[in-house]
């Protein structure tokens, strides 16, 4: 009888601790609730490059290309490249949470993410980049955004600043309008939520013409 009462004793303390170790549910999985993540990052810095890719940029496609050279580059092929530099901080140590059994850690940990968001990213050439286009004149509307964050996909750089998207580390640009002259020097000018004005200068680039999208 008294061999009965203390299993009957361990295996409803068993149940309960299953139950409740440390936030745990019945199906094993620790929950987490509403937490910040690990690790944020500020981005007190950008680094850019054009990009000759080997085959022509569309809103489907996006291969990493070399860096370019004095050699023309086809339009299409050309893209423009932001690498951030950012300090990253701990939001939040990773804490054990302790079962009798193994739970799966519905806490682990994620990558550092953006405290900041983009207000504004403007694009100018200091050459005229069609008749339509002269020297100065902000070029977002004839140019898509390449991400891969959460998924492949591509916007215009116009409806991206639209929604006020968080400040990530990379920005990949690339044009949808083919120019009508060669030679040029990009101008990015990306200003964030905090008040820091990022402004940065391409190497000269000469862009051949004549192919059209997707050729």
């Amino acid at each position: 009888m008294l061999y009965g009462f203390r299993l009957g004793f361990i295996c409803v303390l068993t149940g309960a601790l299953v139950s409740v170790s440390c936030g745990g549910s019945s199906d094993g999985v620790a929950e987490c609730g509403d937490l910040p993540p690990y690790r944020e990052f500020v981005i007190t810095d950008y680094d850019i490059s054009t990009r000759h890719h080997s085959e022509p940029v569309t809103t489907t496609t996006y291969v990493y290309g070399e860096a370019t050279t004095t050699e023309p580059v086809p339009w299409n092929h050309l893209g423009i490249q932001l690498e951030s530099q950012a300090n990253v901080y701990v939001a939040r140590e990773a804490t054990t949470r302790w079962s009798l059994f193994p739970t799966a850690n519905a806490c682990s940990p994620v990558p550092p993410q953006p405290t900041q968001t983009i207000q504004s990213i403007e694009i100018v050439s200091d050459n005229a980049y069609t008749d339509a286009y002269p020297a100065g004149t902000d070029l977002a509307a004839i140019m898509n955004r390449y991400g891969d964050d959460y998924g492949v996909h591509a916007d215009s750089v116009s409806a991206y600043i639209a929604e006020q998207p968080p400040a990530r580390r990379s920005l990949n640009l690339f044009f949808t309008q083919a120019p009508q002259y060669e030679r040029h020097t990009f101008t990015i000018t990306i200003e964030l939520d905090d008040g820091n004005v990022f402004v940065k200068d391409t190497p000269e680039v000469y862009l051949e013409v004549q192919d059209s999208p997707g050729e």
